[in-house]
């Protein structure tokens, strides 16, 4: 069940989000990811962490619908 949440709260990110998450989760660095968005690692970090912030925010929203009667 955790998954599915999970799978869902990323379905609502945006397409870049997506990518940053998937990154982030795969232990890319902030360097490796600014080389691949063609951006300053200090850009590519702030980037990732509000994309990770996002994805958290859909998930904990997702998980209390399921746990609301």
């Amino acid at each position: 069940e955790e998954a599915s949440v999970a799978v869902k709260a990323l379905d609502l990110l945006l397409e870049r989000d997506r990518q940053l998450v998937h990154w982030a989760g795969a232990g890319a660095t902030a360097k490796e990811i600014a080389q691949w968005l063609e951006v300053s690692p200090s850009a590519a970090e702030r980037a990732r962490q509000r994309a990770v912030e996002r994805f958290m925010k859909s998930y904990r929203l997702l998980r209390q619908r399921r746990s609301q009667p």
